[in-house]
């Protein structure tokens, strides 16, 4: 195995070498002080992931920053940017949920939940879940839209969380029967969800407590790994927090096995056999880099993430069809913006980039990045950049 891993670093290496091109980004906003670009002035963006969809639509958020803190949700539906209303700087605006129907979004208060809301294309904003029909709910994580209705984990009063679809309450750490001490934040992609419980005392989440990725798919939940302290044949050792699924049947997700280490794996599902192979994307034993604790994205031909790679931290592309790796930007590359000689901050101990990167249907990459000025490295606040898919 060893050997087999030194052989495939040194074929992987040629391919991370290539250099990245700053032609290839598309500016698409930029949030600044006095110069930001599609949105106004004096507003940041905060530590968030950029939602994307088709046809380049794709949402985020960020602040007015010139007197009272405002918190905003924008939509660009292909033609223009819509954006929600002003919410004050006491309630936290959550990451959004993008799809046909517009962008889904939570709005919570430090000890209740505002809910969540549906920014339209059109402009329109529509309350999709008020707490007000839920008993005891404190806030809102994670809302989108499955099959048409709400989709969200809700915390109740009593610290537990619960997954609900609708007014439905899908699972809960409530439940005795359910043995599950915490429910990781799920992610939608299409008509299914990945989802990760720990179990054990409801509430308690412990690294030594067994953990199990299900996919809920057709209306039903379905695992698709369980870790060494749930199934003893299990060569995993423990899993992140954020499984992502595929929209068809598979599940991707960075874990910890006993012979690979860190890795990010691909649990595709075959349609014949109505079951799922394992597929190792990249491992740290490869020793190109380490995994950052940010869900990978993933597309019909590439699978996107971030790596510390040579102390610089960067987004990967795996083309699925090639299987070949390539660096698509890293701190330090110049990056073209409505401002000369701008790049992603190259300073230690800053992130570089913001949240996790996002893959569309039609297979362009999204991200969001910190940005500096070249020469005299002043802050130059952050933009949403996009790479088209024949680039």
């Amino acid at each position: 195995m060893r050997i087999v891993l030194i052989c495939l670093s040194f074929l992987l290496s040629s391919v991370f070498s290539t250099e990245s091109e700053p032609g290839n980004y598309e500016l698409l906003v930029r949030a600044d002080q006095f110069r930001a670009y599609k949105i106004p002035s004096l507003t940041k963006m905060p530590n968030m992931t950029p939602s994307c969809y088709k046809e380049g639509m794709f949402s985020f958020r960020y602040w007015h920053v010139q007197g009272e803190i405002k918190r905003v949700v924008s939509l660009f539906n292909g033609v223009d940017f819509v954006s929600s209303k002003d919410f004050d700087s006491d309630f936290v605006v959550g990451d959004t949920f993008l799809s046909d129907s517009g962008a889904v979004f939570a709005v919570n208060e430090r000890f209740f939940s505002i809910g969540a809301f549906l920014l339209k294309p059109s402009g329109e904003q529509e309350k999709i879940v008020d707490p007000n029909d839920y008993v005891d709910l404190r806030s809102v994580s994670r809302p989108a839209l499955y099959k048409g209705l709400p989709f969200f984990r809700g915390l109740h009063k009593n610290g537990l969380r619960s997954l609900y679809l609708g007014k439905e309450k899908l699972v809960s750490e409530e439940a005795a029967s359910s043995k599950i001490a915490y429910i990781f934040l799920p992610t939608v992609k299409e008509e299914e969800f990945a989802v990760r419980f720990n179990y054990g005392d409801p509430g308690q989440v412990n690294a030594k407590n067994p953990d199990e990725i299900f996919l809920y798919t057709n209306d039903e939940f379905k695992s698709v790994v369980k870790d060494n302290d749930l199934d003893k044949d299990s060569d995993f050792l423990d899993f992140d927090s954020s499984p992502v699924p595929d929209g068809r049947g598979g599940v991707l997700f960075i874990g910890k096995t006993k012979n690979e280490g860190r890795s990010l794996w691909h649990f595709i599902f075959d349609v014949e056999t109505q079951t799922r192979r394992r597929k190792l994307i990249y491992s740290e034993d490869m020793g190109l880099g380490s995994l950052e604790y940010f869900k990978p994205a993933i597309g019909v031909d590439k699978i996107v993430f971030r790596l510390i790679k040579n102390n610089k931290r960067s987004l990967i592309e795996y083309s699925r069809e090639s299987k070949d790796f390539k660096v698509l930007v890293s701190q330090g590359d110049a990056l073209k913006t409505n401002e000369e000689n701008t790049r992603v901050i190259d300073r230690d101990k800053w992130p570089a980039f913001s949240g996790s990167p996002c893959v569309s249907n039609d297979g362009e990459v999204f991200f969001h990045a910190v940005l500096e000025e070249s020469n005299t490295l002043e802050n130059k606040g952050s933009g949403i950049f996009k790479i088209n898919q024949h680039q």
